[in-house]
């Protein structure tokens, strides 16, 4: 276990240290710290096999988890449960600071494919985003006015990718439904 995190950097600007791998946790979770600078936004995606855990250090960030909006700050914690739909985005005027953990561990083989060693570095977002597919994200594309009718999901299959419209499911097609939330 090292005691300096990996620092990379993801499109979008986003400074990413990791702190724990699979190796150091016996594969139970991977920890991460990252910092979205204003206005940052990821899409709707999907982690079919893990579950994400972000803890709100510092900022002010959208969540959309499973089709509910919420507003979480400084202190507030959310849990995605494997499957579910979610997207986030950094309001806040300044730079914001999570803690995230994935379970189990893996999804750090992402950051580690994905990132640059340097904010300098340009990141090849296709490069990212072909990685982000190969690591079990899968991307929902849901033009405006689209949610009652269906969903787009974007798959990595055998060296490519592909995309799959299908009517939208009932809620319970993506798991559980996410955690709530907690405050400290």
């Amino acid at each position: 276990m090292s005691s300096q995190p990996l620092v990379l950097f993801m499109p979008g600007g986003v400074r990413t240290e990791i702190h724990l791998n699979g190796e150091d946790t016996g594969g139970f979770f991977c920890l991460l710290v990252d910092e979205p600078p204003a206005g940052w936004s990821l899409p709707a995606h999907i982690h079919a096999e893990a579950a994400e855990t972000i803890h709100i250090v510092a900022g002010e960030f959208e969540m959309t988890i499973d089709g509910e909006v919420e507003r979480i700050g400084a202190g507030e914690t959310v849990h995605i449960p494997p499957g579910v739909v979610h997207s986030g985005a950094n309001l806040g005027a300044t730079t914001g600071r999570r803690l995230i953990t994935f379970s189990p561990a893996g999804m750090e083989d992402f950051f580690l494919e994905a990132g640059a060693p340097s904010p300098e570095a340009e990141v090849d977002r296709r490069a990212a985003l072909a990685a982000a597919l190969r690591h079990g994200w899968e991307f929902v594309d849901r033009p405006k006015g689209a949610a009652a009718i269906g969903c787009t999901v974007w798959r990595w299959q055998r060296e490519t990718w592909s995309r799959s419209c299908e009517t939208c499911p009932p809620r319970s097609r993506f798991g559980q439904r996410a955690i709530g939330r907690s405050r400290s």
